[in-house]
């Protein structure tokens, strides 16, 4: 089923909300935004980009005033979910995350600090780059082993690329949405 989210009666993007949920009245999945709004969903995002940001900054008053500014800018666009049959979901919260800009920090975070490495003997550093070569190899063979069992191999979807952004929401009434589990 697809889910639409909107902004002042403007169609910001949709989902199907695939994800399993981890938490009851939690759903999940990649967000399609429209053309007219991924600069939307960009705007809505920049809440989960902020707190992330804010884990690195020292002076947290700066930090909780660029999680304030995001969220009162990601609560202008009066965000609404809507059903299939284009009824209002009533919901507790939404967050949007940019996958990218989350990758982005997380490759800079690992870049940053690499001076443990530097530190190894060349002995040190062979028997490490083993290992990962090793469990890379690994975890791949039981991705690929995983994926078939479910079925989600063997398309010509497997190329394409992943969507940028992921939808969460909580829901007041759990029933709202259908659980995938």
């Amino acid at each position: 089923m697809r889910y639409t989210l909107w902004s002042l009666g403007r169609l910001v993007g949709e989902t199907d909300f695939g994800f399993l949920p981890s938490e009851k009245r939690q759903r999940r999945g990649w967000l399609v935004p429209t053309e007219v709004g991924e600069p939307l969903v960009d705007v809505a995002a920049a809440v989960a980009s902020a707190m992330n940001a804010a884990e690195q900054m020292h002076d947290l008053d700066a930090a909780a005033a660029d999680i304030a500014s995001a969220i009162d800018r990601r609560d202008a666009l009066r965000l609404e979910l809507r059903g299939p049959d284009g009824h209002v979901i009533p919901l507790e919260s939404l967050a949007i995350r940019d996958t990218v800009a989350l990758m982005a920090m997380a490759d800079a975070r690992v870049d940053a600090d690499l001076s443990w490495y530097d530190r190894l003997t060349a002995q040190e550093r062979a028997v490490l780059d083993r290992e990962i070569a090793s469990d890379a190899d690994e975890s791949a063979r039981l991705d690929t082993d995983v994926a078939e069992m479910l079925g989600i191999l063997g398309g010509d979807d497997n190329d394409a690329p992943l969507p940028r952004y992921e939808i969460e929401v909580r829901l007041v009434d759990d029933g709202a949405i259908p659980s995938r589990e």
